[in-house]
């Protein structure tokens, strides 16, 4: 769909989450995985899809593997490796 003079894409994305668990106390995750897959089409009939993981490692830090690149993430402050 094109709505204007604007593009818009359409798709389905597709999370499953394992093993999260978070603290009683604080409320924070302390362990946890989600693996994506996301497929669509661009208003201008161009398709794209990827597969991806996020990880949590430990110590307020996770990993984000898309496509197999993987990049470490400080869930504290937002600083992407």
């Amino acid at each position: 769909m094109k709505v204007g003079n604007k593009n818009s894409i359409t798709g389905i994305i597709n999370i499953v989450f394992t093993n999260f668990k978070f603290s009683k106390n604080s409320g924070l995750l302390e362990n946890g995985e989600a693996r994506m897959n996301v497929e669509g089409t661009t208003s201008g009939g161009l398709s794209f899809g990827f597969t991806g993981a996020l990880v949590y490692e430990c110590n307020h830090t996770g990993s984000l593997t898309i496509n197999g690149k993987k990049f470490y993430i400080n869930i504290q402050t937002g600083t992407i490796q």
